[in-house]
């Protein structure tokens, strides 16, 4: 914890891992790292915070994505299914071929497009009409290239499958699967909103047992030696919500989607207006010191009257739970979350929809994405992941 030192040694930052979710948190509207954002990061890293970066997107897409974050970080690919720091895997749970077979079965019935990311690295994809233009668009989106295949086949367990279709075509899947092999995959559903004349983009992930962003926080802060306590995630959107509650601090991004933001976690900026770097200077960083010269906090320091948690003194609050007098949201669940379900206030992406002990239920589903920094793959159209 940070705070005035007597015997005059630097203070330490407040949080000693950061994990920040890309599209729509980190990336901007042109799908790049702003530069206070990346300085922000450097910033941390000086001053000894661990970074991890916890996104949707298969790990190919991340490392093109990720050029501007420093060196050494953390990064979680598949919506928490693999991560990595370097070459060094710290956490990777494949999809059962069981499932994933289920999967495609119910694209094909639903005719929608199925896209398989294999352990090797190799991204699969079968569709009904592969030369459509709703086709050749989702194919821009993904890197490395996909090869398109007539039929999917299963020699050994996929790490990541996706569903691709409409809204409502992705409400079906995940119905029919959560009720034949719910117990033994995550499903987590993301919607985005229908431009004019079009029925939107739904994506439907199948992932392996417990593989969400939240795991992937609690492995890389495992592996970092930094308790719950100490750690600090940053999203915008219902995939996130697993991570923000797994970290001792959650924090939403302004353009967070209104009923996310209505379980009231503190907020930042948007995505658009560096968000990151001014969550990291109120909760992160000890007020009015640089990494070259750490300096005694006083009281006329911008934020000496802040709790380390960054809640006003007095306030009895858990870092961990929303800002706001509403009801704590429910206990987490081993599972990425998705956008409310149809039914009697039902929650997507729950295996078997049976919360497990010590995890959040799953609550609406959600998806993000990433950015290249100088590279020939960059993809500012790329929906969020």
């Amino acid at each position: 914890m940070s705070g005035p030192d007597p015997a005059g040694r630097a203070r330490r930052p407040r949080f000693r891992l950061v994990a920040v979710d890309l599209d729509g948190t980190l990336l901007d509207g042109k799908k790049e790292i702003a530069e206070p954002d990346r300085e922000a990061l450097e910033r941390a890293r000086r001053l000894g915070v661990t970074l991890a970066v916890i996104t949707g997107r298969r790990f190919a897409e991340v490392e093109l994505l990720t050029a501007g974050v420093p060196e050494g970080a953390y990064l979680a690919g598949h919506g928490g299914a693999l991560v990595r720091r370097g070459k060094a895997t710290i956490f990777e749970v494949p999809v059962p071929r069981a499932a994933a077979a289920a999967a495609v079965a119910v694209a094909g019935r639903l005719s929608m497009i199925t896209l398989v990311s294999d352990r090797e690295g190799e991204v699969r994809i079968s569709a009904p009409d592969p030369g459509s233009e709703r086709v050749r668009k989702y194919l821009a989106t993904v890197r490395p290239p996909p090869r398109v295949v007539p039929e999917l086949r299963f020699a050994a367990d996929p790490l990541h499958v996706v569903l691709a279709g409409t809204p409502e075509d992705c409400r079906r899947a995940e119905h029919e699967l959560r009720e034949s092999v719910g117990d033994l995959v995550v499903l987590a559903r993301t919607e985005y909103p229908a431009p004019a004349r079009s029925a939107g983009l739904g994506l439907l992930d199948v992932l392996g047992p417990g593989a969400d962003k939240g795991t992937a926080l609690e492995r890389v802060a495992a592996d970092a030696g930094v308790p719950r306590a100490g750690t600090l995630a940053i999203g915008d959107n219902w995939n996130d919500l697993p991570m923000l509650r797994a970290a001792g601090l959650g924090i939403l991004m302004a353009n967070a989607p209104p009923e996310l933001r209505a379980l009231g976690f503190p907020r930042t900026a948007a995505h658009t207006n560096c968000g990151v770097a001014r969550a990291l200077e109120r909760f992160v960083f000890p007020a009015g010191i640089s990494p070259q010269e750490p300096r005694a906090e006083t009281d006329d320091a911008p934020d000496a009257r802040r709790r380390p948690d960054g809640f006003p003194p007095g306030r009895d609050r858990d870092p961990g739970r929303p800002e706001r007098a509403d009801p704590a949201p429910p206990a987490r669940s081993p599972v990425s979350s998705g956008v409310p379900a149809e039914s009697g206030g039902a929650r997507s992406g729950v295996p078997g929809n049976r919360p497990r002990p010590g995890r959040d239920s799953g609550l609406p589903p959600g998806r993000h994405a990433g950015r290249d920094r100088g590279s020939d793959h960059r993809r500012r159209d790329a929906p969020s992941r």
